[in-house]
């Protein structure tokens, strides 16, 4: 088994300690797996919240799609895992506002659409 498909198991199964370690020691956080998935976005299509926080807070790549067109948020709206709308990036801003800052009016209607809260405030301020 190489490096890639282990890293994408360790997300898959929720196995924190593994992702921990391929995360310290591979040189693409965000490699592409079978379908073009992240592991972020196999952490997202799983809900495992406890692995998307960790991926993100070590810089995993918000916007990157899968060979579907499907980026994290995306994902997480199709599997109807709204909890996710309320993460933080690496400077705190949760997807709501990451996709205001960057005009992404698709993603925006995404969110609003499957119910990301639009009066909620990050702390940043």
């Amino acid at each position: 088994m190489n490096a890639l498909v282990a890293f994408h198991y360790a997300v898959d199964f929720g196995n924190k300690e593994m992702v921990e370690y391929f995360i310290l020691h591979c040189e693409n956080i965000n490699i592409k797996g079978h379908g073009g998935d992240t592991p972020l976005n196999c952490a997202i299509e799983h809900g495992n919240i406890e692995i998307v926080d960790l991926l993100i807070s070590n810089n995993a790549d918000i916007n990157l799609k899968n060979y579907n067109g499907w980026g994290p948020l995306y994902t997480a709206a199709i599997f109807n895992h709204k909890t996710i709308f309320y993460l933080k990036d690496n400077l705190l801003y949760s997807p709501l506002i990451r996709a205001a800052i960057n005009n992404s009016k698709e993603t925006l209607k995404v969110l609003i659409s499957h119910g990301a809260n639009i009066n909620h405030r990050d702390n940043i301020i």
